[in-house]
């Protein structure tokens, strides 16, 4: 952040050995060992859990947040550049890696071995962009700046990101979404019902998903439209119809998926949601009246978890619930091998969360990293040193 040639704030900057200031915002995940350590020497053997997850996966979106303090005197325009930046191995691993080397190994680039190591793998810059504020009473005004991205595609990817940090900024998220809607774009009502159904507003999303199906410029796709219904359906206690939704999503292929290679079969949370949608629908069988429909669903049930761990032999959720059905049907042995399972597989969330608790003691701008709604100061003094 400047104005004119005064460096006013900054975030990212890298001290003399080449660390990234810790307090900056990182597009990682911050991944623990069982004793809160983290996953720093490619000791990928003892993964744990991740103390924060910043990764931005496929179609998602992040929103970071900064503070801005403006001094009292400014005489020209505020610029705020940002950019993403990349580079291989941070300065902890390569130095690590520099302590072993041996005297017949090859050297490391611009590196001699009486001297401090210093990371000189390249930083790539994968993204910039810039925005200029006015200051009033300052005769010196910002040109007007153009973007590519469309206006409803920044107001989704804001509102995506809000979505995705945690229940904290649902408000903010629903009002992206209706500047989308009213740009007559159908992620809007689309994403809107993601908000309301986080909030377990289960009418007003069904509300937005009716509006989203009518948008036909371009219609929203079916099988996000079915996926949703289905979320929805569920929790009503519309079980058939949820039935219907989740094999819409798992069972039909439309043109436009085949073109674009996309296969949701291989989804296995949505099997997983069918598969729990029939054990639901088979417990509602009373009687003997019911016995027969019962046992069709539980077995039907039975091939939805199975599908599961064809997929992820380590899915904890299909044991369990296999686990249980086996139990309902006098299948003693089967129960017996998914408890088993399950019991191996489930986390065990006193030791998560003692890992968790040691690494925010341990590592303290991880511990800030991880807060569901951060805000990284850009005039922190050690900011200003770099």
């Amino acid at each position: 952040m400047t104005s004119g040639d005064r460096v006013l704030g900054r975030s990212g900057a890298l001290d003399e050995d080449g660390t990234v200031d810790p307090f900056s915002h990182f597009v990682n995940v911050f991944m623990l060992d069982r004793h809160g350590y983290r996953i720093d020497r490619r000791n990928a053997q003892d993964i744990f859990v991740p103390l924060y997850d910043h990764q931005i996966p496929p179609g998602a979106a992040q929103t970071v947040h900064y503070r801005l303090g403006l001094p009292p005197e400014l005489d020209e325009p505020v610029t705020i550049e940002v950019k993403l930046k990349y580079r291989k191995f941070d300065q902890r691993y390569t130095k690590i890696v520099a302590s072993q080397t041996q005297p017949n190994d090859a050297p490391l680039r611009d590196h001699q071995s009486e001297s401090p190591y210093r990371n000189q793998l390249p930083i790539v810059t994968l993204a910039t962009d810039r925005v200029v504020f006015s200051v009033e009473g300052v005769d010196a005004a910002p040109v007007k700046q153009e973007h590519e991205v469309t206006d409803w595609e920044r107001w989704n990817d804001y509102g995506i990101g809000l979505l995705l940090s945690g229940k904290v900024q649902l408000r903010q998220a629903a009002e992206a979404f209706r500047r989308v809607e009213a740009l007559g774009e159908y992620h809007g009502p689309l994403n809107l019902a993601r908000v309301h159904f986080r909030e377990g507003e289960l009418d007003q999303s069904v509300e937005a998903i009716q509006r989203a199906t009518e948008m036909d410029e371009p219609p929203a796709p079916p099988w996000t439209l079915a996926w949703l219904s289905g979320l929805v359906n569920r929790q009503q206690g519309y079980l058939k119809e949820a039935e219907t939704n989740f094999r819409g999503v798992l069972e039909v292929h439309t043109a436009e998926m085949r073109g674009r290679g996309f296969d949701v079969s291989l989804d296995y949370e949505v099997v997983n949601l069918l598969g729990m949608t029939l054990y639901d629908r088979a417990r509602q069988q009373r009687g003997d009246d019911g016995a027969s429909a019962r046992n069709d669903l539980l077995q039907a049930a039975i091939k939805q978890f199975e599908r599961t761990l064809k997929l992820d032999p380590e899915n904890e959720q299909a044991h369990f619930n296999l686990q249980m059905i086996h139990g309902e049907l006098g299948n003693a042995e089967r129960r017996a091998y998914h408890q088993e399972m399950h019991l191996k597989y489930r986390p065990d969330d006193n030791a998560r969360d003692r890992a968790v608790a040691l690494a925010r003691a341990r590592y303290p701008a991880a511990n800030h990293a991880a807060e569901e709604v951060v805000v990284y100061d850009l005039q922190r003094k050690a900011n200003n040193q770099n």
